[in-house]
C-alpha cells in the first residue's frame, strides 16, 4: 500500500474541508520534537496551507461539535485513545458523548493508531473494547507502516481498506562533535563522562513496557567503560517500575540515571554524545525515539516487532524478542 498524504485523505472524507480539530492538544513549546507539531508542521506554519489546524484538549471537546455545527467544514483527527487510570476512565466516556454527537451531525472522524495496545497494565479488557468502538466509529485509520495494517485488522476487527499508511513525521537535530557534547553534559550534571567511554542512550518516558529495567541488568555486568544513561522521568503508573530500576542505578558504577523531564533545548547534548541509542520496546508500532536516533546519525539497537524492521537504515541493529530476547540483546550489547 502506499503511503497517503494528510491533505488528500482529509479532502476525500470532506470535499469542503478547511480546518482539522486535533486531539489531543499539540505542544507548540515543543517545535522540534513534539510529534503532532511536527506531523502538521506545513499546514501550520505554511500560509498556502488551505487546511488550517487547531487542537483541543480534553475538556474543550464540546467546542470541537459547536465549531462543526456553525460550518461544517472540518474534519476530527483523533490520537491516542485510551484508559491509563480512573481519570482518564471518566474522561473516555466525556469524550465519546462528544464524538457520537459530532457524528451524529454528519462530522467525519481520522483516527492514527499509534499502539498495538494501551502501554498501561491497567483495564486492558476494557481499553480493546473502547478501542474497537473508536475504530468503527472512525471514517479513517491511520497508521505508519503496511506491518501496523496486518497486526491492527485483527485486533480492531476492521476492514482493510479502512486503513491508510502515513509517513511519520521527522525531528529537527542538532549535531556537533562528541567532545562538545562531553563537556556539555559534564558541566550541566556534574559527571566525568570521557572519550574512551562507550555510550550507550535510553531516552524518554522511563516505563516497563521499554524493558528499560532488563538493559540496566545487563550494563551492571558489563565493563566500566560501557556505560548506559537513561534519561527521562517516569511515566505515570510506573512508579514502582521506576523504584526497581533507581535501585540498580544507584548501585551500577556505569549506569547514570538522568530522572527528569529532558526539555528540548537539552535533547542534543544527549544525542550526540550517544555512541548507540538503545529501544528495548516490549510492544509497540511505531518509535518516535528511532526517528530521532537516525536524524542524529547514531546506532539503534532494537527488537524486530511493529514497523521497526520495515525502517531502511544501516544503523539498526535488530535483535528478535520471541525468544531468549534478554540473552540475545546481553550478547549484543557485550559484543559492540
Amino acid at each position: 500500500m502506499t503511503k497517503a498524504n494528510l491533505n488528500e485523505i482529509y479532502l476525500s472524507l470532506n470535499k469542503n474541508v478547511e480546518k482539522v480539530f486535533v486531539v489531543p492538544k499539540i505542544k507548540y513549546h515543543s517545535p522540534e520534537t513534539d510529534y503532532l507539531y511536527r506531523l502538521y508542521f506545513d499546514m501550520l506554519n505554511s500560509p498556502e496551507s488551505k487546511i488550517k489546524v487547531e487542537s483541543f484538549s480534553v475538556f474543550a471537546h464540546p467546542l470541537i461539535f459547536l465549531k462543526f455545527a456553525a460550518q461544517r467544514k472540518a474534519v476530527l483527527h483523533y490520537h491516542w485513545f485510551e484508559v491509563q487510570d480512573i481519570k482518564s476512565l471518566a474522561g473516555i466516556f466525556w469524550k465519546l458523548i462528544w464524538i457520537i454527537l459530532y457524528k451524529i451531525i454528519g462530522g467525519k472522524i481520522v483516527w492514527t493508531v499509534h499502539n498495538k495496545y494501551p502501554h498501561t497494565v491497567n483495564f486492558k479488557s476494557f481499553n480493546k473494547t473502547i478501542r474497537k468502538f473508536m475504530a468503527s466509529l472512525a471514517d479513517k485509520l491511520l497508521v505508519h507502516c503496511s506491518a501496523a495494517i496486518d497486526i491492527m485488522t485483527d485486533v480492531l476487527n476492521v476492514r482493510r481498506d479502512k486503513f491508510s499508511i502515513v509517513e511519520h513525521p521527522d525531528f529537527s537535530a542538532h549535531i556537533f562533535d562528541r567532545a562538545e557534547a562531553e563537556k556539555q553534559f559534564n558541566q550541566k550534571y556534574g559527571l566525568g563522562i570521557n572519550s574512551s567511554d562507550r555510550i550507550f542512550l535510553m531516552f524518554g518516558q522511563i516505563a516497563s513496557y521499554k524493558g528499560i529495567l532488563e538493559c540496566a541488568g545487563i550494563f551492571s555486568g558489563l565493563e566500566k567503560n560501557k556505560k548506559l544513561i537513561i534519561a527521562g522521568a517516569a511515566k505515570k503508573g510506573n512508579l514502582e517500575y521506576f523504584s526497581k530500576l533507581k535501585n540498580i542505578c544507584d548501585n551500577s558504577e556505569n549506569i547514570i540515571l538522568i530522572d527528569k523531564i529532558i526539555p528540548e533545548s537539552e535533547v542534543p547534548i544527549f544525542f550526540n554524545l550517544a555512541d548507540y541509542v538503545i529501544f528495548n520496546y516490549n510492544q509497540v508500532l511505531t518509535s518516535g525515539g528511532i526517528i530521532l536516533a537516525l536524524n542524529y546519525n547514531k546506532k539503534i539497537i532494537a527488537p524486530k516487532i511493529g514497523c521497526i524492521p520495515g525502517i531502511k537504515s544501516e544503523n539498526i541493529l535488530l535483535f528478535d524478542k520471541s525468544n531468549s530476547s534478554e540473552s540475545e540483546l546481553h550478547k549484543l550489547l557485550k559484543n559492540t
